[in-house]
């Protein structure tokens, strides 16, 4: 049986993962400029520019930032490397 922070750890878990897959899409769209990115709330093929792009990565950002991660420094360090990744594909949409 699983103790009951291990829910919380999972919840907390499934969130940066999902965020995580957010900035894939993200990326994808930034490595294949001529193929067309899925909207991440539609699921409808558009391309998006570099102002769309800042404004969904900020968005992730904050979204990861609430994410209460229990006092587990695994998951904090977790958040905190999809966090650099973040900034890592915005300065990648600056150039």
């Amino acid at each position: 049986m699983h103790s009951p922070g291990f829910k919380i750890d999972q919840e907390a878990m499934d969130k940066i993962t999902n965020l995580n897959q957010e900035l894939d899409l993200i990326e994808l769209k930034k490595k294949s400029d001529s193929d067309g990115i899925h909207n991440i709330h539609t699921g409808d093929a558009q391309e998006i520019s570099q102002e769309v792009a800042k404004h969904l990565i900020t968005d992730i950002c904050c979204r990861l930032d609430l994410i209460d991660v229990s006092g587990s420094d695994t998951l904090r360090n977790i958040r905190r490397k999809v966090l650099k990744r973040a900034d890592h594909l915005e300065k990648l949409w600056e150039k």
